[in-house]
């Protein structure tokens, strides 16, 4: 297993064997509304010992919940065994292999072709909540539910790519998927090992009892997983299952086989960019979003410049990364910090206050003003309030907002103050990007207690905008499904001493910096600024007076 800083997407992976172990396929397949991520530090394993592994990707996933819900479970199942047949065309022995959804894909392919053996992890064949026997009427009332929390204590911080929200019609599929496969269990005569997880939210224990009733095969062998939760190919005992199935597709491929020694991880054939990092805890693999936060010392010339950039709710820096990037190689010193009780976990996030946001980035504005002549704020949704507040409050030069939000237009947050001593959560409205295969890995849910808090910002914002008198651009798509259009209204109104231009963006969503207009935000933002050093090439504006404090 090797650990790599190599941007990755939602994508197929595919690896060429090499060495003694060219000759042994394992085909993987990953699990319900997730992607080939969630696999991929097994396929990397399997490939540093020589063998050959394909990763499809299936229809509907690594894209968004509205596509997943467009497919049904025939078009996985073939992608996944058009893949194995594939792989088994080059190689002397081919397995398949797969996480949760995948591990049944997995076994229904054993049932209907000549593999050499199985290899599942917390493979599902039944489900916790009974109301999916009704799943095909519930799907005309109700389009999504929130996904199951997937239970995995010792591996918090690992992203397996899912979902925020999960297509009744596709768990529809879903339950079709399982009855085929248990349907088809008997006629599975290879090899079978089967790794099963003592803690498990999403897939429940009778799920093993329907394998071990109806599997056809007479060698199966289950090994448990004490310390991990569901998608355990991220969670504390991946390094056992990585060496148990090493060992497995070894001795049934050549009989008294031993694992060889590991090479370096060929190249896959297949890798899309995404602001997602490798990282290796202990002996397990992550593969998560960048949360850190960024930081960058002046490197241009004229007037030292300045930019603080801000994240938004239940986000991180990893939404907004690129942007930060783009400014930095512009030549400006960029601070994007970390929001107390973002990057973490939303329960977390229910303990801040909206204080907390506020004083991060106002730390990062005078880490800034110490070193610049100037300082330009700027932020994405929240964000884009907190940036405008310090335009309010500190002598900026100017702000640049990308679908700031500034009202909750919902009906039920006036009451989120009472509704958070009863309602922890609620769904998150995430991802909410045009492009395909963007994740800004927010959180899967939004709490309540921090809806509170965000709201009380937002008013107190709208009340402090009439301070602002920087020139303010404001990036503003024209489909979004987060922010409405009463922000924009409250901004107009708001901003009667601010020069204000409103740039649309006809191509992205909320997410816009990580949406196809992203080259726009980031190609204008560096010209906006420097318009602000050639109009004012001594001192930058001051939004009236220095009331941090206010």
């Amino acid at each position: 297993m090797t650990g790599s800083s190599t941007p990755l997407a939602p994508a197929a992976f595919s690896y060429p064997g090499h060495g003694a172990n060219a000759g042994i396929g394992v085909a993987i397949c990953h699990g319900f509304t997730g992607s080939p991520l969630s696999v991929l530090p097994w396929a990397e394993h399997l490939a540093a010992r020589g063998f050959a592994v394909s990763v499809p990707l299936l229809p509907g996933h690594g894209t968004g919940w509205r596509d997943l819900a467009r497919h049904g479970w025939r078009d996985w199942y073939d992608t996944f065994e058009k893949a194995y047949l594939e792989l088994a065309a080059g190689t002397r022995a081919c397995y398949v292999a797969g996480l949760s959804m995948g591990g049944t894909i997995a076994l229904r392919t054993a049932a209907r072709q000549n593999v050499t053996g199985v290899a599942v992890v917390n493979p599902g064949l039944s489900f916790y909540d009974r109301r999916v026997r009704f799943v095909g009427l519930l799907k005309h009332f109700r389009p999504t539910t929130a996904p199951a929390q997937e239970d995995n204590p010792a591996a918090a911080a690992t992203d397996d790519g899912d979902y925020s929200l999960t297509p009744l019609e596709a768990v529809h599929q879903l339950r079709r998927l399982f009855l085929a496969a248990l349907r088809d269990l008997p006629a599975v005569h290879a090899p079978t090992l089967v790794f099963s997880s003592d803690t498990d939210a999403v897939i429940p224990p009778s799920s093993l009892k329907l394998l071990r009733k109806r599997l056809g095969s007479r060698e199966l062998d289950v090994v448990r997983l004490p310390g991990s939760g569901h998608v355990a190919t991220l969670d504390v005992d991946a390094p056992l299952i990585f060496e148990q199935s090493l060992r497995f597709f070894l001795q049934h491929a050549d009989p008294g086989a031993r694992p060889t020694t590991p090479q370096k991880t060929p190249t896959p054939l297949q890798k899309t960019a995404r602001n997602t990092a490798h990282s290796i805890v202990g002996d397990r693999m992550s593969i998560l979003p960048d949360h850190s936060p960024f930081s960058s010392p002046f490197t241009g010339d004229g007037l030292r410049t300045g930019v603080v950039v801000s994240h938004g709710f239940t986000g991180s820096p990893h939404g907004v990364r690129a942007w930060a990037q783009s400014l930095a190689e512009a030549g400006y010193a960029v601070r994007m910090p970390l929001l107390p009780g973002h990057g973490t976990s939303w329960q977390e996030l229910a303990t801040t206050r909206w204080h907390e946001w506020h004083a991060a980035l106002d730390a990062a504005y005078l880490e800034l003003a110490d070193e610049c002549e100037q300082v330009v704020v700027a932020g994405l949704s929240m964000g884009g309030a907190l940036a405008l507040r310090i335009a309010a409050t500190r002598p900026v030069a100017g702000a640049v907002v990308v679908n700031p939000g500034l009202v909750l237009d919902d009906p039920r947050a006036p009451l989120a103050g009472i509704l958070k001593l009863v309602l922890k959560s609620t769904p998150a409205i995430a991802n909410d990007i045009l492009k395909p295969g963007s994740d800004e890995g927010a959180y899967p849910r939004t709490p309540v207690a921090a809806a509170h808090e965000l709201n009380k910002m937002f008013k107190d914002t709208v009340r402090l905008l009439p301070r602002v008198t920087a020139p303010v651009r404001v990036y503003r798509s024209t489909v979004d499904h987060v922010v409405s259009d009463a922000s924009m209204v409250a901004l107009r109104r708001g901003l009667r001493n601010a020069p204000l231009e409103v740039v649309r963006l006809e191509n992205s969503y909320h997410v816009a910096t990580m949406d196809n207009d992203a080259p726009e935000i980031f190609r204008g933002t560096a010209e906006f600024i420097r318009s602000l050093a050639e109009d004012n090439p001594g001192a930058a504006h001051a939004s009236q007076k220095d009331t941090a404090d206010d």
